[in-house]
Parts: structure tokens; C-alpha cells; sequence
């Protein structure tokens, strides 16, 4: 971690980045059940592998504003 990390600067991470950074875990766990599908075919992928990739490269993006967000 570095030093301008609000981790280790000692900040109270805001209910919005609390909220950011559970939409994906969130879709990863509980969405698979409603994406579990073989036939919309995306990409040539059955759709619940396109979503779970969708999920896992988008992540870090929401990782990233739950991080910009506590940094205000």
C-alpha cells in the first residue's frame, strides 16, 4: 500500500465505496443463477461464461471508483 492510500491514512471508507466495490462481488455471486442460460450464445460463448468474463474484466474499474470515491 502507499502512502496516499486512504487505508493506511487512517480515513472511514464512505457507504459509497462500500457500495462500488460490492456490485461486483454481488453480480459474481448471486447472478450467476439468473445468467445460468445455454442459449443466448454471445461471442460463441454460452452466456453465462460472457457474463462471468464481463464481470471479472469490469471489476477492477468499479474497484477503481470505490478507491477514487473513499480518496475525497
Amino acid at each position: 500500500m502507499n502512502s496516499n492510500s486512504p487505508l493506511s491514512s487512517g480515513k472511514k471508507l464512505s457507504f459509497a465505496s462500500y457500495i462500488l466495490a460490492g456490485i461486483p462481488f454481488i453480480a459474481n455471486s448471486f447472478g450467476v443463477c439468473l445468467a445460468n442460460r445455454d442459449q443466448p450464445v454471445v461471442f460463441g460463448f454460452p452466456f453465462l461464461l460472457s457474463y462471468l468474463i464481463f464481470w471479472v474484466c469490469v471489476t477492477p474499474i468499479f474497484l477503481w471508483l470505490a478507491e477514487r470515491s473513499a480518496r475525497k
